[in-house]
């Protein structure tokens, strides 16, 4: 798969995060959240799976480069916002928690010197999408122990049984509304095989044509739409729905992963998916700080603020990136 195009797949994925959270009360777009963090589950094991296939790291390297990856920009994010409301609104520099539904700010006051440096780094969260930066985290690991087996063919049962464990567990113990995260790290599962078994990308790219794309997409947004404003459908056919969206979105975007794009497109496609990880941060943080100051959403000035947020601290963490590595 071209990086160009998956780093532009990877950027619609954040904004589809960001209008599922902006719209979290509308039942319209409460499919895109998830589909979009399947598409990026899928991506992101591929290709660190690719990755580590043609240039194996040790252990303390790929940590080291993981989290630079994923921990700085949030310890730069949560700084710059723990700052930016205590100047800026009624906080006095206390913690700012951000409502996930971008309409609120509660503030926790006279937090130890411990709590602050513990709520900077994220391990206790200022925000509701956070979550996912531990997740990701998790799953690099997974897929650094599993590339230490030298049978490809292991890699794929393995990765496979602790999918099981993990559905196994979510059957059990996730309450049913939070069922549909046993979707998400069906990506994984996926990204791993396709790794593995790169026939199966030639064989999905060769078949598929730009008419077949179009209708895959049609279904995907289709059955979104439907599972999100029928009740009856969202509650009879939840699990075969979601199950049904998270295969065809991946397919979709393997078959959208082809080609040979221009270089003025893959340079613009590299910044996208380089700021793309700061808009996911980032918008639920400016949604609330935008309603704070207008007492209302506003989806015009919220997305101008993501938008130069994401980029500044974007350049900002290449600058730094650069003086590490060099």
């Amino acid at each position: 798969m071209n990086k160009a195009i998956t780093d532009s797949i990877k950027f619609i994925c954040c904004i589809g995060i960001f209008i599922h959270h902006f719209y979290l009360h509308s039942p319209y777009v409460g499919f895109l959240g998830p589909t979009a963090c399947v598409i990026f589950f899928f991506l992101s094991a591929y290709g660190i799976s690719v990755s580590l296939e043609k240039k194996p790291m040790a252990l303390l390297p790929f940590i080291k480069k993981r989290l630079f990856k994923i921990y700085l920009p949030l310890l730069m994010i949560n700084t710059l916002f723990i700052l930016g409301t205590g100047l800026l609104c009624k906080g006095y520099f206390s913690i700012p928690i951000f409502n996930v539904f971008g309409d609120n700010i509660d503030f926790v006051q006279n937090v130890s010197t411990l709590d602050l440096f513990l709520y900077i780094v994220g391990i206790y969260k200022i925000d509701g999408v956070t979550w996912f930066l531990n997740v990701l985290f998790a799953m690099y690991l997974f897929l650094w122990f599993i590339h230490k087996m030298a049978n490809k063919a292991q890699r794929i049962i393995v990765t496979t049984i602790a999918y099981s464990i993990f559905v196994i567990g979510c059957i059990n113990i996730t309450p049913p509304v939070m069922f549909g995260l046993i979707f998400d790290p069906l990506g994984i599962v996926i990204g791993v095989l396709f790794a593995e078994k790169k026939q199966l990308i030639e064989y999905i790219q060769s078949r598929i044509t730009t008419k077949l794309i179009i209708l895959i997409g049609i279904i995907v947004f289709t059955l979104g739409f439907l599972m999100g404003t029928m009740q009856n459908i969202e509650g009879s056919y939840t699990k075969l729905i979601l199950l049904i969206v998270a295969v065809s979105s991946i397919i979709f975007t393997t078959a959208l992963a082809t080609g040979k794009p221009t270089k003025k497109f893959s340079s613009i496609s590299t910044f996208l998916g380089g700021i793309s990880f700061f808009v996911y941060l980032t918008h639920e943080k400016i949604a609330n700080i935008v309603f704070y100051f207008r007492g209302s959403s506003s989806l015009v000035l919220t997305s101008i603020g993501i938008c130069i947020i994401s980029v500044v601290l974007y350049l900002f963490y290449q600058k730094i990136i650069k003086k590490i590595y060099g």
